[in-house]
C-alpha cells in the first residue's frame, strides 16, 4: 500500500486530515457532494 499526506479546503475540508483510509476519505467527499444511493427497481 501507498501512503501519502492529503490536505483539502472547502465543504468537508475539516473532516480530510493527514493520513486517512481510503474508504474513510470516499464517505468525506461523499457526504461532501451529497451524493445519495440509487434507488433499486
Amino acid at each position: 500500500m501507498d501512503d501519502m499526506v492529503i490536505h483539502a479546503s472547502g465543504p468537508g475540508g475539516e473532516k480530510i486530515r493527514g493520513y486517512m483510509e481510503n474508504t474513510e476519505l470516499f464517505r468525506v467527499i461523499v457526504d461532501a457532494l451529497a451524493l445519495k444511493p440509487q434507488a433499486t427497481k
